[in-house]
C-alpha cells in the first residue's frame, strides 16, 4: 500500500505480514523529497533508491531478517525506536578500531562496531574471531563471543541495546542484530539474546546517526 501526505512531500510504502521485495531504484519524483518503507513482517529485500528514504522495522519476534541495499550514509535513515528497542535510543557509540573493553551497556543503546573479524581487531588483546559466515548463522555462537570480549550486558532482563556491526573487509556491509538480555541477567553474552533483524549494503559502513 503506498500513501502519501497532502503535499505529497512524504510517501509511505507499507509492506505485508510475508516476505516483500521492494525496488525503489527506479523512482525518480520532482514531487517526493521523503519515502518510508514500512516493510513490516517476514525476510524482506529492500533497495533504496536516490530519495531521501527511511526504513522502519517492526518488533524483533516479527520483523524477520531484512536484507536492505543502496544505503546512503547521510540521507537515508533505519528507525528502530520503540520496535527494536524499548524507547528512544539512549547513546549512541561508534568503535572503529582496536580498544580496551567498553564496559557495561544499557538499555537502547546502539553502538557502531567496525572490525574485519580478525583476533584482537576489535578487542585489545582479544583471542575471538568472526568468518564472514558467522555473521549470519542460524545460532549466533561466535558473533556473542566476539562482542563479549568488547562488552558487558545490562544485568536486567529485557533490556535492549542495537549492534551495528560493519564488515569491513567487504567494504560497506553491516549486519544489525537485536541483543535483549535473557532471563538469566548475566553480564556475559549468549548466542541466545543476539537476532539478526538485517542486513545492509550501502556506500560505506554506517555510524552514529544512521539509526533513529
Amino acid at each position: 500500500e503506498l500513501t502519501g501526505d497532502a503535499g505529497g512531500a512524504t510517501m509511505t510504502l507499507n509492506g505485508t505480514a510475508g516476505d516483500d521485495s521492494i525496488d525503489l531504484t527506479n523512482i525518480r519524483t520532482s514531487n517526493t523529497s521523503d519515502f518510508i518503507i514500512a516493510a513490516s513482517e517476514g525476510d524482506d529485500i529492500i533497495k533504496l533508491g536516490a530519495l531521501s528514504e527511511l526504513v522502519r522495522f517492526e518488533a524483533v519476534a516479527t520483523n524477520g531478517v531484512d536484507t536492505i541495499t543502496g544505503f546512503t550514509v547521510g540521507t537515508d535513515d533505519l528507525d528502530v525506536s520503540g520496535t527494536l528497542l524499548t524507547s528512544v535510543i539512549t547513546a549512541e557509540v561508534a568503535i572503529v578500531a582496536a580498544a580496551a573493553a567498553h564496559g557495561a551497556i544499557n538499555n537502547d543503546d546502539v553502538f557502531y562496531v567496525s572490525t574485519d573479524g580478525t583476533a584482537a581487531n576489535l578487542t585489545t588483546a582479544g583471542t575471538a574471531t568472526l568468518d564472514l559466515d558467522d555473521f549470519t548463522a542460524t545460532t549466533l555462537t561466535d558473533v556473542a563471543a566476539y562482542l563479549d570480549e568488547h562488552f558487558n550486558s545490562t544485568g536486567v532482563a529485557t533490556h535492549q541495546a542495537l549492534f551495528a556491526v560493519n564488515h569491513t573487509a567487504t567494504g560497506g556491509l553491516t549486519y544489525l542484530y537485536s541483543f535483549t538480555e535473557g532471563a538469566g541477567a548475566t553480564v556475559a553474552m549468549e548466542a541466545a539474546e543476539f537476532t539478526l533483524v538485517a542486513s545492509i549494503d550501502g556506500d560505506v559502513i554506517l555510524t552514529t546517526g544512521d539509526l533513529i
